[in-house]
Formats: structure tokens, sequence, C-alpha cells
């Protein structure tokens, strides 16, 4: 924790991080913001869509999302300490999957949308991701790279409609769930 100091010395010095025993980021940078005193309607994320056109969504809205899909990573067998990977662009279900992942106590593995099926398949298999939230545009990278990784037990695409769609695990699962809060010696931490 960096304190009043005399000097650039000083403060180097005598700064501690300040480090608590459990924490979770997404309770602490979403769900928070709709309790009890909190004005949960309050603009959270603010998204460019493709045509030029803003979406504004609440931290209401991004809690109950976040919770719905960690109700299905759950449902799917995702426990803490689970890898999930993310290949999504900045947006709506870039945040909500890692909203969820860290509610949850997984640990989310951030890739580009932009790797080809080798690169693609490296992470993957070196993360040992069980799931992947991925955009379309990574479905045939992910296609030529799936051989390579035999942890990976689910897919689930935004946007494609079906079974393996995201918002169709979030519109199936409920919209309560706990977060967990995790030892700061968790990967997840």
């Amino acid at each position: 924790m960096l304190t009043a100091s005399r000097s650039y010395e000083e403060a180097c010095r005598t700064f501690r991080w300040k480090i608590p025993e459990r924490y979770n980021l997404a309770f602490d940078v979403c769900d928070r913001q709709t309790m009890a005193g909190a004005d949960g309607h309050r603009t959270a994320l603010i998204v460019e869509a493709p045509d030029g056109g803003v979406e504004r969504h609440t931290f209401h809205m991004l809690r109950l999302l976040s919770n719905r899909l960690a109700n299905g990573l759950a449902a799917m067998g995702v426990v803490p300490g689970d890898r999930v990977a993310m290949v999504l662009p900045a947006g709506l279900e870039a945040a909500v999957t890692l909203l969820a992942v860290t509610k949850m106590g997984a640990v989310l593995v951030p890739v580009p949308l932009s790797l080809g099926a080798e690169p693609l398949g490296w992470r993957l298999a070196d993360s040992g991701a069980r799931v992947a939230v991925i955009d379309p545009a990574a479905g045939p990278a992910l296609d030529r790279a799936r051989h390579r990784l035999p942890e990976l037990e689910r897919v689930l695409v935004a946007g494609e409609g079906g079974a393996q769609d995201l918002w169709s695990v979030l519109e199936a699962s409920s919209d309560a769930f706990t977060p967990l809060v995790t030892p700061a010696d968790h990967p997840a931490f």
C-alpha cells in the first residue's frame, strides 16, 4: 500500500502490496456495483457495434449474464482451477466470459482472435483448456487444431445458434450464482 512519503526513494522503500487472503475480482468490479445502495443500472460497458451503433450494458446486466454463463460452465463440469479459453474480440461476450470464469474460480486463458490453427492449437494445448468460448471467425482455425486438443471438451461459439451457442447456454442457465472467493495462491487469483 502506498502511504504518504517525503521522497520517491522513501515511497519505494516503504511500499507494500496489500494482498487479501481471499478475493474475487468479478465480484468486486461487477456484482458489488449492484448491491444495496449502489445503482446497478449505471452503464458498465459501452461497445461500438460493427455497424457503428453503440450498445450500453449495465452492471446489473453484466452480473446476470455472467452468473448465467458461470452456471452453464459449472453444468458442463468446469470447476475452480480449470482453464477456459476465450477467443473473442473485445465486447459484451468477452466481458461476460471474463466475469463468469473469474466468478467461478476457473482460470481465463485469453487468446488473440487473429491466430491461425497452429499457434491457436499450441496455446490451447499448453493451457489445458477444457472449454473454449470463441468467435465464429476462430472456428476454422480451431477445427484444424482440434486433433491436438484432447483436453478440450466443449466449444461455445458466440452467435452461431444451436446447442453450442454461447447465448443458448446463457438462456438455459440460472442467473443466481455466488462468486467463489479465491485464495491468494490460487492460479485464478
